[in-house]
């Protein structure tokens, strides 16, 4: 996790323990139901700058679709500025953040999106074996959650989790997407809970063709009959000839890789281009 990538920027996600409302020191908390109150927490893995994304349980629930939303509103509200690679890391719940609708949220935003992201690396550290500095973050919150023995109302929660950074409410700052749909456009990923990393990149498409050698020389041939010399010939119209004819590859290539879609790279590992 903290190993540098050239021209790559790194987040971690993860939710937090759900938080009771209402929150009341008595014993008959501890047995009867509770409203939940969720905060999915992304931080900046530089300058570990928490970003909160807040809801209670009467307006939405925690599984993927929520994740998602929130991951996509994240992306779509980022400046990543030059950087070309972004780096995600979370643990590996299969509910929540390693699954097909999270994965296609993610497909979606770069096909659909004018960013300087070229590529997105996402990352499931061993559980156990790491510990993501949303972690540290929960554990600043927990300090500032028992000094506050009772919570009425979520707008507490909320004033507290401010304290930590910056926070976005469900239903005013951000908004639920129905990212399950996007099913309707990008195939189901296989095996993904025995998964480690998940890459994606985005296509690209050069926007030049080369020519047949012989249609080449047919169009100097008959550029010859209609000008003479016509390469010594100052004409605008003439350039874009040149251009095509002596500046463009002579080869061509054409072929297309059956398993583009999907590659494999490493053990544990695939890469998706889109």
């Amino acid at each position: 996790m903290r190993q540098d990538v050239e021209d790559s920027i790194s987040y971690c996600f993860d939710l937090q323990q759900i938080q009771p409302l209402p929150k009341a020191p008595v014993q008959e908390a501890y047995y009867l139901r509770q409203i939940g109150f969720y905060n999915f927490c992304i931080v900046d893995l530089k300058e570990l700058k928490p970003q909160f994304y807040c809801w209670s349980e009467e307006q939405a629930g925690k599984g993927s679709t929520e994740i998602s939303s929130a991951l996509l509103h994240f992306l779509l509200n980022t400046d990543f500025q030059s950087h070309t690679i972004l780096r995600l890391f979370s643990d590996g719940c299969i509910s929540q953040n390693k699954n097909n609708i999270v994965i296609r949220t993610i497909m979606y935003y770069l096909q659909t999106t004018r960013t300087s992201i070229k590529e997105i690396h996402m990352h499931f550290p061993t559980r156990g074996h790491s510990f993501l500095p949303a972690d540290r973050v929960f554990g600043r919150a927990e300090k500032l959650l028992r000094n506050k023995p009772t919570i009425i109302a979520k707008e507490e929660y909320i004033e507290i989790f401010k304290e930590l950074g910056q926070l976005y409410s469900l239903g005013q700052d951000w908004e639920l997407k129905d990212t399950k749909d996007l099913k309707k456009f990008y195939k189901d990923l296989k095996n993904i809970s025995n998964m480690k990393r998940i890459f994606f990149k985005v296509s690209e498409v050069n926007g030049k063709r080369s020519l047949p050698n012989e249609k080449k020389m047919d169009v100097n041939k008959l550029l010859q009959s209609v000008f003479g010399n016509w390469q010594e010939i100052e004409d605008i119209r003439l350039n874009w000839y040149k251009e095509v004819l002596f500046n463009t590859p002579t080869t061509i290539q054409e072929t297309i890789d059956d398993n583009e879609n999907e590659c494999d790279c490493l053990n544990n590992e695939i890469c998706m281009r889109i």
